[in-house]
């Protein structure tokens, strides 16, 4: 049993890597990329139009263990960290699903995160408007 625990752990935390981009798609739409690499492999987990991102709020521990996610929301954790500190709260909302994803980055590349997605909702909606 502590040969499979210790596996796991080490695949679940030790070995993965995170990354995170913001870029476009092919039709041009502003997205925000989660990829996770173990060893020489790579997998895209998450693409989330950034028009789709209700809210992007950095929380502390005590915060994070507080927050009660909705039931008709779905949580994603991409923390590499087992007892991280400080998380990233990515909040989502399309016609197909709601969701929590949770990210470990500098409060600079939240605060980008948040600004890019206020930017492209605004865009959003000045195309619906015609």
């Amino acid at each position: 049993i502590a040969i499979v625990i210790a596996t796991w752990i080490y695949t679940r935390y030790i070995a993965v890597e995170y990354y995170y981009d913001v870029t476009f798609d092919s039709s041009g739409e502003p997205i925000f990329i989660v990829r996770q690499i173990i060893g020489k492999r790579q997998s895209t987990l998450s693409r989330i139009s950034l028009a789709d991102i209700v809210d992007v709020t950095l929380q502390d521990a005590a915060e994070r263990k507080a927050h009660k996610t909705p039931r008709d929301t779905r949580r994603y954790v991409y923390v590499p960290t087992v007892f991280s500190e400080r998380v990233c709260r990515i909040t989502t909302k399309n016609r197909y699903e709601k969701a929590e994803v949770l990210i470990e980055v500098s409060d600079e590349f939240a605060s980008l995160l948040r600004s890019y997605a206020e930017e492209a909702r605004a865009m959003r909606a000045a195309e619906d408007d015609f």
